[in-house]
């Protein structure tokens, strides 16, 4: 997780607007393979570093405890959700059906 990469560049000085997902499993191993701090701190630094969303398991496994001690603050959470709430919207995913043209689309 770069902090200097996710916020610095591609939100920063390139402009993106998305959310930004892990290589699956990439947290898990920043956390065991790499030997980074301890669950609650590897959680705050992944989210605070620009990233939004885990392919794998290990922010649903542990999040919930990181902020519960304190350590992730929940600020980190919510700018992750603005991110990914934010592609939602713009991807119609709650206008009504009768709105949203790909859902008229079949694989014939």
């Amino acid at each position: 997780a770069n902090e200097r990469i996710m916020n610095g560049f591609a939100r920063g000085k390139w402009g993106f607007d998305g959310y930004i997902t892990s290589d699956c499993g990439a947290v898990n191993n920043v956390h065991n393979s790499h030997h980074y701090a301890n669950a609650d701190d590897t959680c705050r630094d992944v989210l605070q570093a620009g990233m939004d969303s885990d392919c794998g398991i290990f922010l649903g496994t542990h999040l919930d405890t990181s902020i519960s001690h304190g350590v992730t603050p929940m600020s980190a959470v919510n700018t992750a959700l603005e991110h990914l709430f934010a592609m939602q919207v713009r991807f119609g995913a709650f206008d009504p059906a009768s709105e949203q043209p790909y859902l008229n689309y079949s694989y014939k």
